[in-house]
């Protein structure tokens, strides 16, 4: 049989193809758009004059986590050291601008592992918080008195480095749910591989078995200056099953300290995980004269419009940060 010819697929034809599939990419991965709404100060509601003196913070700050849980349709967000759980008060719209965000200690969190970096909400009630000292995280009931470490996070943070460990951290509401850790950024740099400290270590983690079930390099962009300044992870907020927004924080000379947002998507290869990564705005960008130290970031619920409240603050290190002082920044996320 003499073999018939294979069609010929003109340059115009494989042009159109790839213009087709690159369309329906971006319309499958369609980018959100921000909307800055207000910044507003945070500070500490008055505490009862019961409570014990050895249980109260000498100096409000050091914010690294927020989360929105939606059973209780509460903002929490936790301290770094001494490790402490706030409970955030919003003020209604029609509130003046002078109107802070109140912060109402919730708990002190039992345990030996320090630097609480995030905290995030699972369907249960519970709550589980990443730490850097070491690089771990824990699993804590609803009132936050009881805590369950996990061995596959720990195991999993085994060599980052000091202090920038698993800041950031995710409960993905996959089926089952997975926890997913980020490192703000990767190991240090060395002759051979000077980029390294660019590649964040990245790992999913089924809490239930408390085992890991892949991990992966999550690229971290340069700043804007760049050789000038660095970048880090420093929180993760869940958008669904496969995609999250990330926040990297930048700082260089010029520019001084920014955040930049990204739409990321997560796929698995077995027991890889890949990223891909959509630049959505710098708080900069969206307005926010001066951001800060941000660390902390959560979605709120969805509203009749189909979009979300995204607030974000700043971890002031207790009072030496540049601007001293802790903020909201609210932003506005819409499909």
């Amino acid at each position: 049989m003499t073999p018939r010819p294979r069609p010929c697929r003109s340059a115009a034809t494989r042009l159109l193809t790839t213009l087709i599939a690159c369309a329906s990419a971006e319309i499958a991965f369609a980018r959100p758009a921000l909307e800055l709404i207000e910044v507003r100060a945070v500070q500490p509601a008055a505490e009862p004059p019961a409570e014990p003196p050895a249980e109260r913070s000498e100096v409000f700050g050091g914010i690294s986590g927020l989360a929105y849980d939606p059973r209780s349709d509460r903002w929490l967000a936790v301290r770094d050291h001494p490790a402490i759980i706030y409970e955030l008060t919003f003020p209604p719209a029609a509130a003046g601008r002078d109107t802070p965000v109140f912060a109402r200690r919730v708990a002190s969190l039992p345990g030996d592992a320090r630097d609480a970096e995030a905290v995030a909400p699972a369907s249960d009630g519970s709550w589980f918080v990443a730490f850097e000292s070491p690089a771990t995280a824990v699993r804590f009931d609803h009132d936050f008195r009881h805590a369950t470490e996990l061995r596959a996070a720990r195991d999993a943070g085994a060599g980052l480095p000091s202090n920038k460990s698993w800041e950031a951290a995710a409960i993905l509401p996959s089926d089952p749910p997975s926890l997913l850790l980020i490192s703000e950024t990767g190991l240090a740099p060395t002759p051979d591989d000077p980029a390294r400290i660019r590649r964040a270590r990245a790992v999913l983690i089924d809490p239930a078995r408390d085992a890991e079930i892949a991990r992966g390099v999550y690229d971290i962009s340069p700043p804007a200056d760049f050789p000038l300044g660095g970048a880090g992870v420093t929180e993760i907020a869940p958008v669904d099953a496969r995609r999250f927004l990330a926040l990297e924080r930048t700082i260089t000379p010029t520019r001084g300290f920014d955040g930049v947002l990204f739409l990321v998507e997560l796929t698995r290869d077995d027991g890889s995980l890949r990223f891909t990564k959509h630049r959505l705005a710098s708080l900069r960008e969206l307005g926010v004269t001066n951001p800060g130290n941000v660390e902390a970031m959560a979605l709120g619920p969805r509203h009749a419009d189909g979009s979300r409240t995204l607030v974000i603050i700043n971890d002031d290190n207790l009072g030496a940060g540049t601007p001293p002082g802790t903020r909201a920044i609210i932003l506005r996320l819409t499909p």
